[in-house]
């Protein structure tokens, strides 16, 4: 336990450190030089946050602190986050950035389904593009050389850089043009081909039923003595009963529940079955009939491809800095 809170403690470390010495060498044009009397949109916001966000776990690796089955652990996670978001399909991740200033920090009623994250997309897409240019140059060139590549062309100094910048240096390195791949995750919200970049570095992605269960698609949290609801998931009962993010549960029918009996509660349901939950919205007490679903969890596992080619070997290796065995 104090082994993992240790690691976290150094992983937050190497985000701050990266991310200081990123935005104040490397810092984007909209906010060179920053106005502090008004909102400075900007659409690079994923690479300030969302790349230092990718490198804090490969810097703990490089220093020999962190190990590949810590990282690749912190990998399913991400990837079965990005995979659970619905907003991820409806927001760009240029628009998360450029939004930053009147969402991202804002607990809107549909923020879950309906908006993105810079630091979390950032740092997925970040890892697809080292692995893409990686493969591409048969392991020659990876996203450290783009990075380099910046901070001489871009730095502070010189007014800072664009996204357009960006794509232009990646596509140096990547011996291509990457236009379509920045149009994809950058610009569009095209799910994220997980199994095709982590194939680069002799990789697989696995997906298995975890549990089917009843449910309504509900996500809550306890706030003191509040139970208050994080996020309705899309196309589930509570979502078409009419359940928004911000409602406070008060009774699941007619008893006081917390996040986690409300979970045992319906657990011991059927599907079909039909609860009522009466929760405040805006001061107002409202009861809401609500039909129980079975749904089907999935869980997500990493594993390497037994006949891997070396070149694939060699990018696992070099981007872990660790060996294949």
């Amino acid at each position: 336990n104090n082994q993992e809170k240790y690691y976290e403690f150094l992983s937050v470390c190497s985000h701050e450190f990266f991310h200081t010495w990123n935005v104040k060498r490397l810092r984007p044009k909209g906010i060179t030089p920053y106005n502090f009397t008004k909102e400075n949109y900007i659409e690079e916001l994923w690479i300030s946050e969302g790349t230092t966000s990718y490198y804090q776990d490969l810097m703990l690796l490089k220093a020999g602190i962190g190990n590949e089955d810590t990282f690749l652990k912190n990998l399913e996670n991400n990837v079965q986050n990005d995979i659970r978001r619905p907003g991820n399909r409806v927001q760009s991740l240029a628009e998360s950035s450029f939004d930053a200033w009147v969402k991202l920090w804002v607990n809107t009623p549909n923020k879950f389904d309906a908006e993105s994250n810079y630091y979390d997309k950032g740092s997925n897409v970040s890892l697809l593009l080292d692995l893409e240019i990686r493969n591409n140059t048969g392991n020659k060139y990876s996203l450290d050389n783009v990075m380099r590549a910046m901070y001489e062309r871009y730095p502070l100094e010189k007014g800072g850089f664009t996204n357009a910048d960006f794509i232009k240096v990646s596509g140096e390195f990547a011996g291509e043009d990457l236009s379509k791949f920045f149009e994809s995750y950058l610009y569009g919200t095209d799910t994220l081909d997980w199994n095709k970049y982590l194939l680069y570095a002799g990789l697989q992605l696995n997906k298995t039923i975890n549990q089917i269960k009843p449910a309504i698609g509900i996500n809550t949290r306890n706030q003191g003595d509040r139970l208050i609801i994080n996020y309705v998931v899309p196309g589930l009962p509570a979502y078409e009963t009419g359940l928004e993010t911000g409602d406070e549960i008060i009774a699941l029918n007619g008893y006081k529940v917390n996040s986690s009996s409300l979970t045992d509660r319906i657990s011991d349901m059927n599907d079909g079955d039909t609860v009522t939950l009466t929760v405040m919205r805006n001061e107002i007490l409202r009861q809401f009939e609500i039909p129980i679903k079975n749904i089907t969890t999935y869980t997500y596992k990493i594993t390497k491809v037994e006949d891997s080619n070396p070149l694939q070997k060699s990018i696992y290796e070099n981007w872990l800095s660790t060996s294949w065995k």
